[in-house]
């Protein structure tokens, strides 16, 4: 879940990470990534992982990205974090909805991935 937008401004460190989230999902193909992979990529730049979920927060509170969460597809996959983002790039409807099919498509190849791969046994 992305935390609410406070109401004071965020710090530098927020506003470094919420810069590295939007570069990565301005270069994601597809223009969608799971936010466990954008957390990943951004531990590699060294920030942490409390500062990617106040820069989520802040960025979808701000209308600049859009976050969705998706259920578990296999009983494997439960608990972990499945939520996907995509950027709006402006303030109209069909920026927002442009994300969400950005979100829903990266999806589905997540699902296809997952199920191309896993095998119970």
């Amino acid at each position: 879940m992305v935390p609410a937008m406070s109401s004071r401004p965020p710090g530098p460190a927020v506003l470094r990470a919420a810069d590295r989230l939007l570069a990565d999902l301005r270069n994601a193909p597809g223009g969608a990534r799971l936010v466990a992979e954008l957390g990943a990529a951004a531990a590699g730049h060294g920030v942490a992982t409390g500062e990617v979920e106040a820069a989520l927060g802040y960025l979808a509170g701000a209308g600049r990205i859009a976050v969705a969460d998706h259920p578990a597809p296999d009983p494997h996959l439960a608990g972990l974090d499945l939520r996907i983002a995509a950027v709006i790039e402006g303030t109209a409807a069909a920026d927002a909805e442009g994300a969400r099919r950005r979100m829903e498509e990266r999806w589905r190849r997540f699902v296809r991935e997952f199920l191309a791969s896993h095998r119970c046994g």
